[in-house]
């Protein structure tokens, strides 16, 4: 018979959790049952140690080699107040078990502990003598004897105190981070007490290498070095102050300081060398760990929109008050300073304001005349109010494939153009503007419209040309998202033709003049005085903001490059840098790597326009390199209010995955 599968006696405590998983991930799933008691969890086994036989509950014992026996009352406090009770569960039961695994030629794994010596002189390798002090000890101790005179072939690891990277999960050091998490003012930590801590992690690829090479006997599984409790404290509040400041009055005591029921052993440290030398395995630093686990509790979010500085925050609340004074909450005088700026920052001679992006670019294909019957084309990659604008004055959409610049392919658009075409609209895409000057001869040479989507370019420019000044009109978002953006919904509208100024001006008002007179049937996008007057103050900061996410992404670009497909400036193109967004391989795996380090990222955007569920309706078009940019995009946290710190953090977190 093929006994290839492995039984988890508890599959649900801290280390069976992990052990499962790791098992899980090595085997597949179906070469592991695990058993549970209270705690259930999918496809477990029901399993209560005290009033079930184990064949009861795993009737075809023959199919394991292996049974790793990992339930126990494992603290040391509740066994002694308990003697009755701990003897059933950590010695009557457990020798039972290994009967029937030895009936069935299934080998136990036995988890043991450290707590077997008697903590004289530390540093314990497998051939010293058990002495242990307390009665969870001597249970542990009473089970491997029984082992070694009942079962030669048996696997017994002694495994030291366990800890985990997971500020959620267990052991240790996650305790103690909860414990600085929550503004502990004083922590008692034991100077004399000490252990070989070990992290989870280790503890089962120990027992996996052990199990597979088909070792027997004694090991012990124990981190790289002897630490007292004080020790480790210290180092975790070492590395948390790394990150964020942190005031906590350390008291060294002694272990036997606390109330406990048995006086502990002092210094139960034991070495791995053997498990070391049989296994390759080589236990983590708990600095590192502890790193780990600082970083993992942290967050990066992708974009923080909370006004921390304080000046700013001053000049934002002087604006509203302005407003708040005059009371011209509509349309007031701000709004007019507003439209002036970006007219000038953009080139164009009038700049309309509006109540969003998404209004703007609406507004700008119907001041056109843009309707029914109507084809627009447009990139494929935008987030989906670029189709919607269109859709929504009655036009069609039309995709046309992009260039690794994630920017509208100038060379596949006049492929697109049909009898029905009306307008280009070319989206500068996180920040980065098309080939503008290659779109427009283009446009001319089929007397084409064109309208910038610039919703995440404000601050571009291209060949010494700023964002907007191309196209016959160009639409801005000013979402609280964008490098300018409002402290809400806000959006402009630019062109030179005063014609179609004026035509958005009546467009946004309801589509009336004068008050009461309607010249066309529309609804209201109006921006909002408060919002224009903040977005004035924001003007301002502009250029640090553009300045300080350029140096960001150079630092990523010089980072990254030797893996990534990074964004790119140049003296043509200059990018605004709203979004860093790379290609990489293996995608999905270095966001899950991120993510769990604590790093918000995104993806932009996914699915694409044309696979909208919206967008059904319409022909599939062929859009080869989109499809392969998409599969392939990530986009990191590069807002400039990001620090130093941060950013060497997501330097060095994405340099760990592709080393």
């Amino acid at each position: 018979m093929n006994k290839s599968k492995i039984l988890l006696l508890n599959g649900s405590g801290f280390i069976g959790l992990h052990l499962r998983a790791h098992l899980v991930a090595h085997m597949g799933e179906d070469q592991v049952v695990a058993t549970y008691n209270e705690t259930s969890f999918p496809g477990g086994v029901k399993f209560d140690a005290l009033s079930m036989d184990l064949q009861q509950a795993v009737p075809d014992l023959e199919v394991f080699s292996h049974a790793v026996i990992l339930f126990a009352s494992t603290h040391p406090d509740d066994c002694a107040r308990n003697p009755e009770a701990s003897q059933a569960l950590n010695v009557t039961v457990v020798k039972a078990i290994i009967d029937q695994l030895d009936e069935s030629n299934v080998c136990p794994v036995f988890a043991s502990t450290e707590m077997i010596f008697d903590g004289q002189k530390g540093d314990y390798v497998e051939s010293d003598p058990m002495n242990p002090v307390l009665l969870y000890g001597k249970q542990k101790a009473e089970v491997e004897e029984y082992l070694r005179g009942h079962v030669p072939g048996a696997l017994i690891l002694r495994i030291a105190n366990v800890y985990g990277s997971d500020p959620a999960g267990g052991g240790i050091i996650a305790g103690w981070y909860k414990i600085v998490a929550d503004g502990a003012e004083t922590v008692k930590c034991a100077s004399d007490y000490i252990a070989s801590p070990v992290h989870v992690e280790d503890v089962v690829e120990a027992v996996r290498r052990l199990m597979e090479s088909g070792c027997h006997g004694t090991y012990h599984i124990a981190g790289p070095q002897p630490l007292s409790r004080l020790e480790i404290f210290e180092t975790l509040l070492d590395e948390i102050r790394k990150v964020r400041p942190v005031e906590v009055n350390v008291v060294s005591c002694s272990i036997n300081d606390f109330p406990t029921v048995e006086g502990r052993p002092l210094n139960i440290s034991m070495k791995a060398d053997k498990l070391i030398a049989e296994t390759g395995l080589t236990p983590r630093d708990l600095r590192l760990a502890c790193r780990h686990l600082v970083d993992a509790a942290r967050e990066i979010r992708f974009l923080n929109l909370a006004v921390e500085d304080s000046k700013l925050r001053a000049e934002l609340l002087d604006a509203v008050d302005g407003v708040l004074r005059h009371g011209q909450l509509i349309l007031g005088p701000e709004v007019e300073a507003f439209e002036k700026a970006v007219a000038e920052a953009s080139g164009k001679r009038y700049a309309v304001g509006v109540s969003s992006g998404s209004s703007a670019l609406y507004l700008a294909l119907k001041s056109l005349g843009i309707g029914p019957g109507d084809e627009v084309i447009t990139t494929p990659l935008s987030w989906v109010v670029t189709y919607h604008a269109i859709a929504a004055c009655g036009a069609t959409p039309v995709p046309v494939d992009i260039r690794e610049d994630f920017n509208l392919d100038p060379g596949l658009i006049e492929a697109a153009i049909t009898p029905a075409t009306k307008a280009i609209v070319p989206v500068h895409f996180t920040g980065r503007m098309c080939e503008m000057d290659r779109i427009c001869k283009i446009a001319e040479d089929n007397n084409l419209l064109v309208v910038e989507d610039a919703a995440q370019a404000y601050g571009a420019s291209y060949k010494n040309r700023s964002v907007g000044s191309f196209s016959t009109v160009a639409s801005f978002s000013m979402n609280p998202m964008k490098v300018l953006g409002a402290y809400g919904e806000a959006g402009c509208i630019t062109t030179d033709d005063e014609d179609i100024a004026e035509k958005i001006s009546v467009l946004l008002y309801a589509g009336v003049v004068r008050s009461e007179i309607s010249e066309y049937i529309e609804i209201n996008h109006k921006l909002d005085t408060v919002q224009a007057a903040m977005l004035l103050v924001a003007m301002k900061y502009l250029p640090a903001r553009i300045s300080r996410r350029a140096e960001i992404a150079n630092r990523y670009n010089e980072a990254f490059r030797d893996f990534a497909v990074c964004p790119q400036s140049s003296e043509e193109w200059t990018h605004a840098y709203y979004i860093y967004s790379m290609q990489v391989d293996r995608r999905d795996e270095l966001k899950k790597h991120l993510e769990d380090r604590g790093i918000n990222c995104k993806i932009y955007h996914y699915p694409m326009m044309p696979d909208q569920p919206a967008y059904a309706y319409l022909p599939k078009t062929d859009l080869p390199v989109a499809n392969n940019v998409v599969s392939r995009m990530l986009s990191l946290p590069a807002s400039e209010k990001l620090t130093d710190d941060e950013v060497n953090y997501i330097i060095e977190t994405v340099r760990d995955f592709n080393v």
